[in-house]
């Protein structure tokens, strides 16, 4: 018999109401997903979005968890994934999975992959975050992260603990994981990023062909470990992921395709290199170089017009 995984997915979080998010990341599992034994359990942060209440709980292979709306968390991705991991325990499953709400597979037998490859030496398999290596040390991400029961209560591991960051070690939602491996000298099946084509250097990643992550999806107000944190960045950061969950959600398949280099019209080319050179625009590390607006607002009403002009 296939032994248990348990899938663990955190929706929602400080600021947006991302049902569609959700709802895709679930039904793309259900389609992709060949392992015959697997459960998901799903935190929902937003109460209010009743239309993804009732979708999850119509869903016989989820269990979903209603936060408390009046408990303050700690932290509202960490300490979620701890608790649904502490929930998954009573169904005894060996293997856990760490999914992102506005992450999903592309490709059948995604889960079997993961697992299989897991063994005495390698004990982490995921998305390998490294785009932004030179703020943030690479470690398997939350956003796709498989490990077994064994390794996590072996090493007294818990998912909500993430050690203070110093000048110059940052870390991130289960970063602990990686770095309990490393301190092991274990191995870990890293999927890589594995774009062909890229119109941001972190958004819309696909990893190891299997996974795809939007990088921004579940978050309104967006900066990246690797830039300034200001009113500004944050600002282009809305208008750009605006576009990119467009594409997702009115062109998903031109736009996966894209991404991972097959042929394309060429309308939608244009289009997707347009959104290139708006990020190209609007990205400046730690703001060294000045920007312009009047140049990125320029791009931003050419690509809206080529969006609407493709509905």
């Amino acid at each position: 018999m296939t032994e248990r995984a348990a899938i663990l997915i955190v929706n929602g979080g400080k600021d947006p109401k991302q049902g569609k998010w959700i709802e895709l990341c679930i039904n793309k599992i259900l389609e992709h997903t060949k392992w015959s034994n697997y459960h998901i359990y799903v935190w929902n942060n937003n109460l209010e979005d009743t239309a993804v209440v009732n979708f999850l709980k119509s869903i016989p292979l989820v269990t979903l968890i209603q936060a408390n709306p009046g408990e303050s968390l700690a932290h509202v991705h960490a300490v979620p994934l701890q608790r649904l991991y502490e929930l998954a325990l009573q169904n005894r499953p060996k293997y856990i999975v760490a999914m992102d709400s506005d992450a999903h597979p592309i490709q059948d037998g995604w889960l079997t992959k993961l697992i299989s490859s897991l063994d005495k030496e390698v004990v982490l398999a995921g998305v390998w975050r490294d785009e932004l290596k030179k703020a943030i040390t690479p470690y398997i991400h939350a956003s796709c992260l498989c490990t077994t029961v064994d390794f996590i209560e072996s090493n007294n591991l818990r998912l909500d603990f993430i050690a203070p960051n110093t000048k110059t070690e940052i870390h991130d939602t289960l970063s602990v994981l990686t770095e309990k491996a490393k301190e092991l000298n274990l191995k870990m099946f890293k999927l890589c990023r594995s774009n062909k084509n890229n119109f941001h250097r972190l958004m819309g990643g696909i990893y190891g062909d299997l996974i795809y992550h939007h990088g921004a999806g579940s978050r309104v107000n967006i900066s990246f470990w690797d830039e300034a944190h200001n009113e500004s960045n944050v600002e282009k950061n809305k208008q750009l992921v605006e576009i990119a969950t467009n594409l997702v959600f009115t062109h998903y398949f031109e736009y996966i395709q894209w991404l991972q280099g097959h042929n394309q019209e060429k309308n939608f080319e244009a289009m997707m290199l347009e959104l290139k050179k708006l990020e190209r625009r609007q990205f400046k590390p730690q703001n060294t170089i000045q920007f312009s607006w009047k140049l990125f607002e320029r791009s931003l009403k050419k690509l809206k017009k080529i969006l609407i002009n493709k509905k």
